[in-house]
């Protein structure tokens, strides 16, 4: 609060000097600005010349550009607004003292940047400045003559507003700084000011101004969302999200509007439409489930997302600025051009796929990009697992830190790579390792000269691990890695250290040693090689999924390999529907807890959660429980067990989590609850048992279930197959085929199959059977389960993947 003080109290020093217009003329141009507001072309035609000649040159000038601009405005013609301009331009001729002349060229020229017109060099608009650029510097000689001048502060109040997160200059924000002590000040003024010194990295200074806005009537939306974020930047994280949630209760047209942008950055078109569709008075209750949803998608404990959501937005607005954006206009699109044979342009980068980018805001300076394209991966998925940045070489690999853009250490040992360890050796000797091995790859740098960094992300969502790469580019700038790109560069260290995370990397890292270290040349250009194409289409996905998905996910410092496995069962139309999640944990990863009574305790913890989205059924698990063995697990032992999860009919994504602390496992299942549509004949999923497993489940359904946790089946074992069956009718016959075939085996003639008749006994039922699998050889392979109606063409079919053993 008393940074905030400081900050507006310094600049209230700031001594206004005395403007050489008199107040008669003041008044007079105000006048006619009013009744220009809403002019149309007949009322300008017969304006009359209400000024006698004694006002002077300057005056006459200013009267003329002011009707040639409404003129412009109502007609969009751009010969209208270059003659504002020239009468503008020869006012200033004659009083370059007045701030109504620069006042009038600041809007001239904001009027003309929002119809994009092409700048023309005069003596007030260099050569290569553009419009919104010459707008900026009137409006600052204006308030530089007058900084109370009011109808400048009023217009640049606006447009300022209208920028929202944009970086704004000094010589705008002084003057605004001045009159925001004034009890009469337009609260928008302490708005700007409070994200200009957000923008400073001045978060203490930034929460009291937002708060001085809330409290002088600002938009109380508005303030709210802007509030949550500022609370959340000094780590005040309950006050943050409680302040996000009272802007959500009855918010204005621009408060939800502004909420509507935040939502984009992570929210599908479906569920915008969502929001779009529903009245204010509802808009928390949808709010609470769509952050839900995300809790649940990531297992995460509850109200864990929207926190992280709002770190993510105070952490890309400020590391993720473009520099001077204004200089990069000319560019309408990002481009990351590919060049050689079997290069596949195709979606090399984020600007070739439809997406809203939320930063992209209709202001005057619309055209100019807030952002580059490392925040749309940010704000969908947070920070990632793995983040280096390199130069990439022909022979060595560079370290730079994440952060900064400075070299931290050069190394060609693969260890150093993964965890940017520096090495030891001067700066010297670290700049002329640099320059001496520095050879920019292909693709890797688009139009930037000198030696800029590539910068590599290592995520884990959706299934699996996916590596991001961004690179310069002039679009968004040259001394960063800005821009995202789907090609891979052809450099050896570089595709050595991400063979750590995809093994793929270390043939195409070997063709490049070959063809670059031996000179030696191949019939197959080093860009059609098989697995540099997958890996580029492999990308090319990723792009996709990464601007399609957002994620938070559950990772754990040390692994516990686990299987997990998930089955839909149970009757919903008596309630007792559920999914059975089965597990087994390698032992030695587990840490035991306090011996007790001659046992070994291990305490787990348990995450589950079931989701339908097109429902928007969530379901959570949260449970520790605790498992005595006789002796410590050690390698080659599991833990087994199984829980259960009451659940609605519906379509389900399982998720479940099982850690101790720093370690775990978290996995992701599809599974379908036991949901027959009316009149249709439903199987379950296919609960797979083996006798001796040393685990059994009480399904409700006569004797106990035999499981098997480990999901695979030694030679010669027997197969225990558990499902149930609605939607019968009594007294009907039906006929049940189990196959089982390996896998790459498409002929179904093949494997094993058991074909029999039954008569229905009621509504619903279930079925135990036994499969001997001592004729079958090692391998995977798929077993189906069809149900076909006598007399009908109702049929059922399931399918389960079954892993024959070695021993």
């Amino acid at each position: 609060m008393m940074r905030a003080a400081a900050w507006i109290v310094a600049a209230c020093c700031i001594a206004a000097p005395l403007a050489a217009q008199s107040p008669a003329d003041r008044a007079a141009l105000s006048a006619l600005q009013d009744s220009l507001k809403h002019a149309d072309e007949q009322l300008l035609q017969s304006l009359a010349d209400e000024w006698t000649p004694d006002r002077g040159k300057a005056m006459t000038e200013l009267r003329r550009g002011l009707i040639e601009l409404r003129r412009g405005e109502l007609s969009d013609d751009r010969g209208r607004f270059d003659d504002a301009l020239m009468h503008l331009s020869e006012a200033a001729f004659s009083h370059d003292d007045w701030p109504w002349v620069w006042y009038a060229m600041a809007t001239t020229k904001a009027a003309m940047t929002r119809r994009e017109f092409v700048p023309k060099p005069n003596a007030h608009q260099p050569l290569g400045m553009s419009y919104y650029a010459g707008f900026e510097r009137a409006m600052a000689r204006a308030l530089k003559l007058d900084s109370r001048f009011q109808p400048a502060i009023d217009f640049l109040v606006t447009a300022l507003t209208e920028e929202g997160q944009r970086e704004q200059p000094d010589e705008l924000l002084a003057p605004l700084r001045l009159v925001a002590g004034d009890s009469a000040a337009d609260p928008r003024v302490l708005l700007i000011l409070a994200r200009a010194a957000r923008t400073a990295n001045e978060p203490d200074s930034a929460l009291a101004l937002f708060r001085r806005y809330q409290a002088a009537g600002g938009d109380p939306g508005v303030a709210a969302l802007e509030l949550a974020r500022a609370l959340r930047a000094v780590d005040r994280t309950e006050q943050a999200v409680a302040e996000y949630w009272a802007g959500l209760a009855s918010p204005t047209e621009r408060g939800r509007a502004m909420y509507r942008a935040d939502f984009a950055w992570i929210a599908s078109p479906r569920e915008l439409a969502q929001f779009d569709s529903l009245p204010n008075d509802s808009l928390t209750g949808w709010a609470h489930r769509f952050w839900t949803l995300r809790d649940a998608e990531a297992l995460r404990e509850s109200g864990a997302r929207l926190p992280e959501h709002l770190r993510r937005w105070n952490y890309v607005f400020a590391h993720f600025r473009v520099e001077n954006p204004e200089r990069k206009t000319q560019f309408a699109r990002v481009s990351w051009p590919s060049i050689g044979p079997c290069l596949d342009p195709g979606e090399n980068n984020f600007d070739d796929f439809e997406y809203n980018d939320p930063a992209r805001t209709d202001d005057l300076r619309s055209k100019e990009r807030l952002l580059d394209q490392r925040a749309i991966l940010y704000m969908r998925h947070g920070e990632p697992d793995v983040r280096f940045r390199t130069l990439a070489t022909t022979d060595s690999l560079v370290i730079l830190p994440p952060d900064t853009g400075s070299l931290a250490a050069a190394s060609s040992d693969e260890d150093a790579v993964a965890t940017g360890a520096a090495s030891s050796g001067s700066d010297d000797d670290l700049s002329r390792q640099v320059t001496q091995a520095f050879q920019p790859a292909p693709g890797s740098v688009v139009d930037c000269g000198g030696i800029t960094p590539l910068e590599y992300w290592i995520y884990w969502f959706a299934g699996r691990t996916r590596i991001y790469q961004f690179g310069p580019n002039q679009a968004l700038g040259c001394q960063a890695p800005t821009t995202i790109s789907a090609e891979p560069v052809e450099s050896y260290s570089v595709l050595r250290s991400l063979a750590r995370y995809d093994s793929r990397y270390i043939k195409v890292a070997h063709r490049v040693l070959l063809s670059q270290g031996a000179n030696i040349g191949s019939a197959v250009p080093l860009q059609c090689a098989p697995p540099l194409r997958a890996i580029r289409r492999d990308r090319q996905q990723d792009l996709a999924v990464s601007i399609q998905t957002d994620s938070y996910t559950l990772l754990f410092d040390h692994l516990a390999p686990a299987i997990v496995q998930t089955f839909a069962v149970g009757r919903p139309e008596q309630g007792d529907s559920r999914l059975l999640v089965e597990f087994a944990v390698a032992g030695d990863s587990l840490r035991p807890s306090a011996a007790a009574a001659g046992r070994v305790a291990y305490q787990l913890q348990f995450r589950i959660t079931a989701v339908d989205t097109v429902q928007g059924i969530v379901r959570r698990l949260d449970t520790t429980r605790t498992y005595l063995t006789r002796d410590t697990l050690g390698a080659g032992t599991t833990l087994n067990g199984y829980l259960e999860l009451p659940v609605p009919a519906g379509h389900y994504v399982v998720r479940a989590a099982i850690f101790q602390s720093d370690r775990g496992v978290s996995v992701e299942r599809p599974a379908m609850a036991f949901t027959p549509a009316a009149g249709a004949l439903a199987l379950s999923d296919l609960v797979l048992g083996r006798r001796g497993s040393g685990l059994v489940w009480n399904s409700g359904e006569g004797a106990p279930v035999p499981l098997n946790p480990l999901d695979d089946f030694p030679p010669g074992s027997e197969l225990q197959l558990y499902y149930e069956l609605a939607g019968l009718h009594p007294g009907t016959e039906y006929r049940t085929t189990v196959g089982l075939r390996r896998e790459e085996d498409k002929d179904e003639r093949r494997g094993l199959k058991l074909v029999f008749s039954e008569r229905a006994t009621a509504e619903r039922q279930h079925f135990r059977r036994s499969l001997d699998l001592r004729q079958l050889r090692p391998g995977r392979y798929r077993l189906v389960v069809t149900v076909a109606e006598s007399g009908s063409d109702r049929t059922a079919t399931r399918e389960r993947a079954v892993v024959v053993s070695k021993q």
